[in-house]
C-alpha cells in the first residue's frame, strides 16, 4: 500500500517566498518618494537566508520522515493482520518478510525518508543500512550529498570515527558545492579531535576556512575551536 506523499516541495516554495520577510535587516531603503529602492542583499544576509532555508528543508524532511514511519507502521499492521487471518489455526505465525536487496517499488524519496526517520529515532545502525541502500541505487539523486552526510553522522554517533571521517570526506570531495560540504568538514574535524589527531583536525579547519569562509560552519569553528 502506497501512502500519500507529503507536499514538502510546495512548503519549500512557500518558505522561499516567506523567509526573506523574517530575516532582520533585509529591507530595501526608501527613496525620497517613499518607495523602496531596489538593492542587492549583502552576502552575509544571503548566507543567513540560505542557512535558514536549509534548516527549514531539514525540518520538513524530518516531519515527512515521521509521517512516513507512521504510515509504514499502519501498513505493516494491516499486512500482519491479513496474513494471520489466512493462516490455519495451528498456533503458527506468519514469518516476517525479508528486506529486498534492491529498491523494489519504493521511490528514492521513500528510501531516504525511511533512513532519515531511523536517524531521528536514534536507530543509527538501521539508518546506516537505509542511507547506504539509497546511495547504492540512487547516487546521482539530489539528496545524495545529504544522504552521505547523515550516513557519516550515524557513524559519528556510534563512535566509529574513522568510518565517519571517510564518509565526511566523500561529502566534501564528491559534492563540494553542496550546503552540507562545510558542515562535513566541521564534523570531520570533530571526529579527528575525538581520535586525538589534533594537527589533522586543525588542518581540516583550515581547509574549511579557506574554501567556505562565509559559511555558518566556519563561524562555528571559529567559536568552538579558537
Amino acid at each position: 500500500m502506497r501512502h500519500s506523499k507529503f507536499p514538502y516541495r510546495f512548503l519549500l516554495l512557500a518558505a522561499i517566498c516567506w523567509l526573506p520577510a523574517c530575516v532582520p535587516g533585509v529591507q530595501a531603503p526608501a527613496t525620497s518618494s517613499g518607495r523602496p529602492a531596489p538593492s542587492a542583499l549583502p552576502e552575509q544576509r544571503i548566507e543567513e537566508f540560505e542557512n535558514r532555508l536549509q534548516r527549514l528543508q531539514d525540518s520538513i524532511v524530518m516531519l515527512e520522515a515521521r509521517l512516513y514511519d507512521q504510515q509504514q507502521a499502519i501498513d505493516n499492521l494491516k499486512t500482519r493482520t491479513r496474513s494471520e487471518a489466512t493462516l490455519p489455526e495451528t498456533g503458527e505465525t506468519a514469518s516476517p518478510g525479508t528486506e529486498l536487496s534492491g529498491p523494489g517499488e519504493l521511490t528514492p524519496t521513500e528510501i531516504y525518508l525511511a533512513a532519515f526517520g531511523d536517524y531521528a529515532a536514534g536507530d543509527y545502525r538501521k539508518s546506516i543500512r537505509g542511507f547506504s541502500r539509497f546511495l547504492q541505487f540512487f547516487p546521482a539523486n539530489d539528496y545524495a550529498s545529504n544522504a552521505r552526510y547523515w550516513l557519516a553522522e550515524c557513524y559519528f554517533a556510534l563512535g566509529q570515527y574513522q568510518q565517519a571521517i571517510t564518509e565526511f570526506d566523500r561529502v566534501f570531495v564528491d559534492h563540494p558545492k553542496s550546503s552540507k560540504a562545510p558542515d562535513a568538514l566541521l564534523k570531520k574535524a570533530a571526529a579527528l579531535y575525538q581520535m586525538e589527531r589534533e594537527q589533522d583536525a586543525i588542518d581540516t579547519l583550515q581547509i574549511l576556512e579557506e574554501r567556505y569562509p562565509k559559511s555558518s560552519a566556519a563561524r562555528k569553528a571559529a567559536e568552538s575551536f579558537n
